[in-house]
């Protein structure tokens, strides 16, 4: 990837899940649920050959202990807020705390990379031309 493609600043806002559809919703949480694990169980930075040369930083280091730390705090919020977000698209507490997981964990994941299961979705997902689902996304 190009560090062209890495943004330099993220706005992010609560009252953006508040009209999130619950299809939505359920996806997004899935999303950071997903992520959280994979960058958990990214190969650790020790393990990753040196930068040459050594001044140029990849993109993606592998899992250390920040990432570790912001991937555990999300799963943390997952477990506790998730469900909750399933069981009632009122509860404005639990959106905006899943929002939160989702900003801590795109840290982690542009941090530490991803496993093997992110890169096997994108050949499958390219083949997927007629699902559409019943509510929450545009057709």
């Amino acid at each position: 990837a190009s560090a062209s493609l890495c943004p330099t600043m993220a706005i992010v806002d609560p009252r953006v899940v508040e009209t999130m559809p619950m299809t939505v919703a359920a996806s997004s949480g899935f999303d950071v649920l997903c992520h959280a694990i994979e960058s958990y169980t990214a190969r650790p930075f020790t393990k990753r050959p040196p930068a040459e040369p050594k001044h140029i930083r990849p993109l993606n280091q592998g899992a250390n202990p920040y990432s570790d730390f912001a991937c555990r705090e999300a799963l943390r919020i997952c477990g506790r807020f998730f469900e909750r977000v399933l069981q009632d698209e009122s509860d404005m507490e639990a959106r905006q705390q899943m929002m939160w997981a989702s900003t801590i964990v795109g840290t982690a994941m542009g941090n530490a990379g991803v496993a093997v299961p992110h890169g096997l979705s994108y050949p499958v997902c390219g083949h997927v031309k007629e699902f559409v689902p019943e509510n929450g996304y545009p057709k």
